[in-house]
């Protein structure tokens, strides 16, 4: 484990595992508040290529705002527990069990060009935390299956598209596409999927 709690009044700190190739963690992060006051840390599981990630983390904070959990591949699949074939292929019961201890955020803006940076859910997220998760794409969201949230947030983001084949549904929820990529214009679609609780908007390209 890696923990970098406080231990009275305080924020959580902060720990980084960073790769140019390949990061492999099945382990546990902590960065908690203290219990006496303080905000939760910020823990960061990334890599400039191929990220696995089977881990867990908790920057809660008994007297404070929760922190948040990054995970940042090139580009990254939710998939069902125990369909994971290899790297950028996160389980969604790897997600649940963080967000019930963290506020998590996936992205792929630093995709290298060579990698699309998309993010696609294959797989149902669904937590009761008021935790919140955020999906920042490079280039395109497919959303295949359910997100939902009964009482935090989604916020997606894309420099492309986002795409709703399933629907997202959380108290606090947004949607932003269109913001310039490659003179591609961009936007949603809401083929089979539904969208409530929130705002979406868009940029132009």
């Amino acid at each position: 484990a890696l923990i970098a709690d406080a231990t009275r009044a305080g924020d959580g700190g902060t720990l980084v595992l960073w790769s140019d190739a390949a990061t492999t963690f099945y382990g546990s992060v902590s960065a908690r508040g203290g219990p006496e006051g303080g905000d939760g840390g910020f823990a960061e599981v990334s890599s400039a290529d191929q990220l696995t990630f089977a881990g867990r983390a908790d920057t809660r904070a008994p007297r404070g705002r929760w922190g948040e959990l990054l995970l940042d591949p090139v580009d990254i699949t939710l998939v069902a527990p125990g369909t994971s074939t290899g790297p950028n292929e996160i389980e969604t019961d790897t997600i649940e069990l963080s967000l019930a201890r963290s506020n998590v955020t996936i992205t792929t803006t630093d995709a290298v060009a060579t990698e699309p940076g998309d993010i696609t859910v294959n797989d149902g997220v669904t937590w009761t935390e008021g935790t919140e998760l955020r999906l920042t794409a490079d280039r395109d969201i497919i959303v295949n299956a359910p997100i939902s949230a009964n009482y935090g947030g989604v916020e997606l983001t894309a420099a492309r598209n986002i795409q709703l084949n399933a629907g997202i549904s959380a108290p606090a929820a947004g949607l932003g596409a269109g913001y310039a990529y490659g003179g591609e214009a961009a936007g949603y679609t809401f083929p089979g999927g539904a969208f409530s609780g929130g705002y979406y908007g868009g940029g132009g390209y």
